[in-house]
This record gives C-alpha cells, structure tokens and sequence, in this order.
C-alpha cells in the first residue's frame, strides 16, 4: 500500500496504527509528491482508495479516474456524486464495509474492471474547468 502526500491531518494515528500492526514492511509513505509522481502512481495503482470522511469535491477520484484507476471511496455525497456508478463506495466509519468492497473489487475480472474505468474516465471527461465555469455562469445568470 502506498499512501501518498504530506503529513496532516491524524498523520500521527495513521503511524502509530501501522506500526501497532506490524505492517510497515508493507506500506510506503511518499511524503509529498508532485504531478508527476502522482501521475506515475495513478498509473501504476492497482486502485485509488478514497477514505474520507470528509471532501470539498474529490479532484483526486477525478484524477484516478481520467488514468483509468479504479476507485474505492468513502460513500459521502461529494464523492458518489463525481464517481457516480463508477466505483465501490463504503461507510468511512466501518472497516469492515471497505474489507468488503476490496474483496468485491478483487473478485472483478479484467475484462469488468476495463468497462468500468472505461466508464469512469467518460465520467470523469466531464469535469473540466471549461464546464465548471460553464456550471457557476449559468448559477450566476439565474439571479441576474
């Protein structure tokens, strides 16, 4: 498991956790990584696994998807609402949700997993800049 940026926010907990564990031979920490490592790790990604609990609008599941990584998200509106029916959502709040959802995404085939991050990228197509000016105009036209 590779879990990418710099340290923040509960960065301390996710330490000692991995180490209570006995897990840190099996996770990388990259501190923070510019847009083209992280571009190399999208691509190289067996998944994007989204936990949070909280998100303003989840550019990183857009990234992934563009580079079609599949996508395995917390099921918070910002999220569902830019992947769609494009991924494996669970309740942030329930490991065992998320075990669940990784052993159904284990279970896909090639040929599954190809239309779905087919799927994804096509959704994903849609969130541009151009569109999201498009999308504060057209708000912006209703009142005047």
């Amino acid at each position: 498991m590779v879990i990418a940026g710099k340290k923040g926010w509960l960065f301390d907990e996710i330490f000692e956790t991995v180490k209570k564990e006995s897990v840190e031979d099996n996770i990388i920490f990259t501190d923070f990584v510019d847009n083209y490592q992280k571009t190399i790790l999208y691509q190289n990604a067996k998944a994007l696994i989204m936990p949070s609990i909280y998100e303003g609008f989840g550019i990183p599941v857009i990234e992934a998807m563009k580079l079609n990584t599949p996508v395995i998200s917390s099921n918070i509106p910002p999220l569902k609402e830019v992947i769609g029916d494009n991924g494996f959502y669970f309740d942030p709040d329930n490991q065992e949700e998320l075990v669940h959802q990784l052993v159904n995404f284990e279970r896909l085939n090639s040929k599954e997993i190809k239309e779905m991050t087919d799927k994804a990228k096509t959704r994903a197509d849609f969130f541009t800049w151009k569109n999201t000016a498009k999308s504060v105009i057209s708000v912006f036209e209703k009142f005047i």
